[in-house]
């Protein structure tokens, strides 16, 4: 059994372990966070999963599946020793040995100063670690559901999809969010392509999601999509008038144009994506 504490006031981690022999023991650490203890619910190893594009590390020639055998001539390092060596290390030269598809490489480069909330500089070169599948595998844990209680699951989940997806779209339209994180064809199928690699049931529930948040689109009140109709519908019965074919047709020109121009920057996005 195991216990953490955080007093944000004094900055101040207090971790509180239990053997078997039922003694415990209370570890104080300042200014440290759980991953400062490498104590996590997943393991990283020292594979890079991720290298940032134009970052130090893309720039050095450091790619995705390398993996970092020493820094500054330590080896046999842990990724958050490893991790520790960069950071402590901003505008200096550090000195890395990977190994690529079983060759190594020799890599010298200097980590980008970048400074923190705090006011501490640290060094950054972008790369981001891969997980240990085994240990994930491992730990697994599997819920089963009764047809009553997976009902009442599956109709929370739409409810907070439908108030994601509500939330994206009210933070696209007021400028909260970017529109680079608007997605077209390309951005569904790789996002497709790695539930699928996930799992069966990780792609399914990819589907419900994307199935979801397409019915809330076409909600949205312009005239080519079924929220705009529903409002045409509305107006048509409160005024007791049909809209002439000409006007209707001027709406639904201009609700096209709007999905079009939609539709072109998602794909602008995606190929922006793409390529780099």
């Amino acid at each position: 059994m195991s216990q953490y504490w955080i007093s944000s006031d004094n900055a101040t981690n207090k971790l509180s372990l239990s053997n078997n022999e039922s003694q415990v023991y209370m570890v104080e650490v300042v200014g440290q966070k759980l991953q400062d203890l490498e104590i996590l619910p997943y393991t990283y190893t020292t594979s890079v999963e991720q290298v940032s594009p134009d970052s130090v590390a893309a720039r050095a020639g450091i790619q995705a599946h390398d993996k970092i055998l020493s820094v500054n001539g330590l080896a046999d390092k842990s990724w958050f020793q490893y991790s520790k060596l960069i950071r402590d290390n901003p505008g200096h030269v550090v000195y890395l040995v990977v190994d690529r598809a079983g060759v190594d490489a020799n890599i010298s480069l200097i980590p980008e100063s970048v400074v923190m909330n705090d006011g501490q500089i640290i060094g950054r070169i972008g790369i981001m670690p891969s997980l240990d599948e085994e240990v994930l595998k491992s730990h697994q844990i599997v819920y089963k559901r009764t047809m009553v209680q997976s009902v009442v699951f599956a109709y929370q989940y739409t409810v907070d999809v439908i108030r994601l997806t509500m939330r994206s779209i009210v933070g696209l339209v007021s400028n909260k969010l970017s529109l680079d994180n608007l997605g077209g064809p390309i951005s569904i199928a790789k996002s497709s392509a790695e539930a699928l690699n996930n799992g069966i049931i990780s792609f399914v529930g990819f589907l419900g999601l994307l199935s979801v948040s397409i019915g809330i689109f076409n909600l949205i009140p312009l005239p080519v999509l079924d929220g705009g109709q529903i409002i045409l519908a509305c107006y048509e019965l409160l005024t007791g008038s049909k809209i002439r074919g000409k006007n209707k047709y001027i709406i639904a020109l201009v609700g096209v144009v709007i999905i079009l121009m939609i539709s072109g920057f998602a794909m602008y996005n995606d190929l922006i994506r793409l390529f780099k």
